[in-house]
């Protein structure tokens, strides 16, 4: 077990590192390098799966990423050694990697020595500052993250990572200069200045130090070097304090202060972006007389008014006013575009989701960056009929003060006329409701002193663009904050209840919280309670989100109809899919399970679900899974309801209709899928004739365990609601089957509740069809969720109901089986005596139907009755013979559980090592299963057989990771009696109980 001694040293900044008492330990396989870097730049914190597996993939996860990844964990931990390997922790959603102190990450050494340099220099104890600074720098080896391969962890954490270094650099290289050496900081500055030309704030460091070394020259070249790379690659000019600097070395004075905060304007904002052409004198006649007429153009100023009840999105709105005056994201060396290039920033999202109200309060609060004026034009994308560019462009020279005579009638010479008019000027074009990058290109101006602020109901996704910004539903803080706005805090904070049932249902969609926030406002007779019942009615909520002329279903709808009513195929097609989609009631869905909805093959769906993503009407949260939002799946319903009338609005899915069928294609293909992952994840369960739902192509084939229990994990939640949909739509055969595919699986992640209600579903179906095969099956399974569930009553009432079907019907498997469950439901209940007659009936019945998996789990459970019973030679008995069996069947689970039980049944006769042999097998099995239950019960016994031989020391470790399983499994009384026993054990040892810990 891990020594609590060793010293660990974990490393980023360079290549990836392990060291242990001072010696490497090799990490040769690259993704356990990107899985080690991703836990360790989140250390001691829990990383999602999700997460880890979109870096460890590269932005493309496999369909088993989640059961790959806990392999890749179990391979990094052998790599790393039982010392460095128990530092990565197991904790849901994720896992974690822990550390004791930051000296064991050199990231976190070196963030805790820059900020302790960064205390010293506003001390002005530059000796300290810059003794702290080069001991962090001296913890960088290389480039971080130097032998991660490039991907998603890299684009994520360099810049971050670089912006750190770089700044210690710079605050040493100003530690120096104070303290009276030039030499150092000049030959510091100048490595960094040759790596980041563009970086303003070292040429200001730079000039310091080449005049602090008697330089003046070099440094007025700097400033003349510094002033034509950003002119002339960047179109501005460089800030104040540079110019500053400038004017003190030309001028022979004292240099300015330091700026305040130690960092310059310019460098944390972007280069100041002043114009660089200089404004045309009146000459001295025309001013002397002044009856000169000077042709000034236009100054247009046509933003639209903000809303005063604007709240939230604060994070937006400073990245994209950062953008559109030139600050460079962080890590950046330069401002957003190239030579010749204005700033175009996009703001993308589904309709109502506020995307021109985000762009009209930055518009507004960067007007002032640009002097030359302000255009807006709404180009009524969403509509049938956009504007055309050639229209949107005569708009534009209008404004800048062409006269329409003078406006070209060709639209490319329109388009040069409109890019030489913003040539000179600094003008901020606001362009509203974009359809497509088509559309947008010919009025983005050739010049780099403007701005483009675009918003579009499309992602617009071939554009470059210096920032980009794709809206969703707003966090409920701030749907919180909205609603207040516009209704009065007083008000809100009279029905707090009532005002979260209200933004529960707009789905914190902003036009919805507005609508129903303006509704309250209307009525001030109402109550909110009284509307957070209004609209707690799914079928009518998108009426009664209706307010004057604005609606959320009229919003959907203008891109809905767009689709639909297109001239291209596709545009249609993406409307079909987002229709039946309306029909589907789980959560994320993957592309083969909408192909089959669809009826369309893997590529057209995926063509269709891009374009639906493109206009925001679909999400794709991970690659290939996608996901509606609540009220864009109301109007879907809706769509389907209108093509399919029923009770309003309610769809009427009837055998023949487009919608019956989609979702019997649908329930098909879950079901024939599931059957596929049931047959490497549990292959001994008794399989049902499922010849009358013929199996479509694309049902989904599993090479190996792990994959086939990956994907129903995944899907666990739609396979649960798709049987409750094919029960009420009366499918009986999916009804019946369905439930049969899935209950394995349910019952191993002991969703009980969903057991019972989705074999209610095949019970019921059954009854009505007259299949007792399956009535009886049903039955059994409701009885083992009872049983579980400690029902006992209920459970026997089935199980009884089961073997009397059975029995009937001759079945002597099904016989086999139902004596079981009652013999089970007796042993669960404690009532050990009772159980033993119906155990011994079933052995014998299990051995005639010659059912292997059925023999070993019935010889399984009677040891471990035999075990209850006092009977251990028996148990004994009973496990051996199961455990050959298990291997046969290549049954990990059966090996483990054989293992496990056997060594409990040694430990019961007091042959202690065949018992701690027997119990390590059991570990080491629930270890490769990653079967948590196992390896806890393997720990805990393991614990309790090397206390009974007095080695205390090692029972301790077992104990400890035994009590870590439980607390996972959500079983913390367990666990809690497993550390008091520790801690009982620690003391008579006469050791440190939380040792390890």
């Amino acid at each position: 077990m891990p020594d609590a001694a060793s010293l660990i040293r974990f490393g980023l900044l360079g290549p990836v590192s392990v060291e242990l008492d001072g010696s490497a330990v090799g990490i040769p396989a690259s993704r356990q390098r990107i899985l080690l870097a991703a836990l360790l730049l989140r250390a001691n914190h829990t990383v999602d799966t999700a997460d880890l597996a979109d870096q460890v993939w590269d932005g493309r996860p496999p369909t088993a990423a989640t059961t790959t990844l806990r392999s890749y964990m179990m391979r990094l931990r052998r790599t790393l050694g039982p010392v460095a390997g128990a530092r990565l922790r197991t904790q849901a959603p994720g896992y974690r990697v822990e550390l004791r102190e930051d000296a064991e990450l050199d990231l976190l050494h070196f963030d805790a020595l820059r900020r302790r340099g960064q205390v010293a220099a506003a001390r002005q104890d530059w000796a300290g500052a810059a003794a702290e600074l080069r001991a962090a720098l001296g913890l960088w080896r290389g480039a971080a993250l130097e032998d991660v391969p490039a991907g998603v962890l890299k684009d994520r954490e360099i810049p971050s990572l670089q912006e750190g270094l770089i700044q210690t650099h710079e605050l040493l290289v100003r530690s120096d200069l104070e303290l009276g050496h030039p030499g150092e900081a000049l030959e510091r500055v100048l490595r960094l200045q040759a790596e980041h030309p563009y970086r303003e704030q070292l040429s200001c460091l730079l000039m310091r130090a080449q005049f602090a070394a008697g330089r003046s020259t070099e440094a007025l070249d700097e400033f003349a070097r510094l002033r034509r790379s950003l002119v002339d690659e960047l179109g501005v000019e460089p800030g104040s304090h540079s110019r500053a600097l400038q004017s003190a070395i030309l001028a022979g004075a004292p240099l300015p202060p330091w700026p305040l905060d130690g960092a310059y304007p310019a460098a944390a904002a972007g280069p100041v972006a002043v114009p660089v052409a200089e404004p045309v004198a009146e000459s001295a006649a025309e001013s002397a007389s002044g009856s000169a007429v000077l042709d000034r153009p236009a100054i247009p100023a046509q933003l639209p008014s903000g809303l005063r009840d604007f709240t939230g999105r604060a994070s937006q709105v400073d990245y994209l006013c950062d953008a559109l005056t030139g600050a460079p994201p962080s890590g950046a060396a330069s401002a957003p575009g190239g030579a010749g290039t204005a700033s175009l920033c996009l703001v993308s999202g589904a309709g109502g989701v506020g995307k021109t109200t985000l762009a009209v309060q930055v518009a507004h609060q960067v007007a002032g960056r640009f002097p030359d004026g302000q255009l807006f034009l709404d180009l009524r994308g969403s509509g049938r009929r956009p504007l055309t560019p050639a229209d949107a462009l005569s708009s534009f020279l209008r404004a800048l003060g062409v006269a329409d005579a003078a406006i070209p009638r060709d639209e490319q010479e329109r388009e040069a006329l409109y890019r030489s008019h913003l040539a000179t000027r600094r003008v901020l074009l606001l362009l509203d409701d974009v359809r497509d990058a088509a559309q947008l290109r010919p009025l983005l101006p050739g010049s780099a002193g403007c701005g483009v602020l675009a918003t579009s109901r499309s992602r617009c996704a071939s554009l470059s663009v210096s920032a980009r910004t794709e809206l969703g539903a707003l966090a409920r803080s701030e749907a919180e904050a909205l609603f207040a706005a516009i209704v009065g805090a007083e008000r809100a904070l009279a029905e707090p209840e009532a005002v979260a049932r209200i933004l529960d249902s707009c789905d914190m969609h902003p036009l919805a919280v507005r609508i129903a926030a303006a509704r309250l406002v209307a009525r001030p007779d109402w109550s909110a309670a009284s509307l957070a019942d209004r609209l707690a009615e799914r079928r009518g909520r998108l009426r009664e989100l209706v307010v004057d002329d604005l609606g959320v279903r009229v919003s959907f709808g203008l891109s809905y109809d767009t689709l639909a009513g297109a001239d291209c195929e596709l545009d249609r097609e993406a409307a079909r899919v987002f229709r039946l989609l309306g029909l589907w009631q789980g959560g994320e869905i993957g592309l083969a399970a909408v192909a089959a909805l669809a009826d369309r093959t893997a590529d057209a769906t995926r063509q269709a679900l891009d374009r639906l993503v493109d206009i925001h009407f679909v999400r794709e949260p991970r690659a290939g899974r996608f996901a509606v939002h609540d009220l864009l799946h109301l109007f879907a319903r809706e769509l389907v309801a209108e093509a399919e009338p029923g009770p309003e609005p309610e769809p009427e899915l009837r055998p023949g209709a487009e919608a019956y069928a989609a979702v019997e294609r649908l329930g098909t293909w879950y079901l024939h899928s599931a059957y596929q992952a049931m047959e490497q994840f549990k292959p001994e369960r008794r399989r049902f004739d499922l010849s009358e739902v013929p199996e479509p192509d694309t049902a989904l084939r599993f090479d190996s365990y792990a994959d086939a229990l990956a994907w129903l994990d995944l899907e666990q939640a739609n396979l649960h609601a798709v049987t409750v949909q094919v029960g009420e739509l009366r499918m009986e055969a999916l009804a019946q089957l369905l439930p049969m595919e899935t209950l394995h699986h349910l019952l191993l992640r002991r969703e009980l509740d969903i057991v019972l209600e989705t074999q209610r579903v095949s019970l019921e179906s059954a009854r009505r069809t007259g299949r007792l095969e399956h009535e009886a099956a049903s039955y059994n399974s409701v009885a083992h969720a009872h049983m579980e569930l400690k029902q006992i009553d209920e459970a026997l009432a089935a199980a009884h109901a089961a073997l009397e079907i059975q029995t009937r019907r001759g079945d002597v498997h099904g016989q086999a089986a139902a004596n079981e469950s009652i013999a089970m439901t007796y042993y669960f209940a404690e009532r050990h005596e009772e159980a033993l007659p119906w155990f011994e009936r079933a052995l014998p019945l299990r051995r005639e139907a010659a059912h292997p998996y059925g023999i070993l789990a019935t010889l399984n459970n009677l040891g471990l009755l035999y075990l209850e019973l006092g009977r251990a030679e028996e148990a004994v008995e009973a496990f051996q013979e199961s455990i050959p069996m298990a291997r046969k069947a290549e049954s990990f689970v059966g090996i483990g559980a054989g293992q496990l039980n056997l060594g409990e049944a040694y430990l019961a006769l007091g042959r202690l090592p065949e018992a701690m042999a027997s119990l390590r097998e059991a570990i080491a099995t629930g270890r490769e299963c990653d079967d948590l239950q196992m390896l806890g019960n393997a720990l805990m016994l393991l614990g309790d057989a090397l206390t009974a031989t007095g080695e205390h020391s090692e029972a301790l470790p077992a104990w400890r990771e035994a009590a870590d399983c439980y607390d996972r499994l959500g079983e913390p009384e367990t666990a809690a009696d497993l550390r008091r026993r520790i801690a009982d054990a620690g003391v008579d040892a006469g050791v440190d109980a939380g040792a390890g810990d």
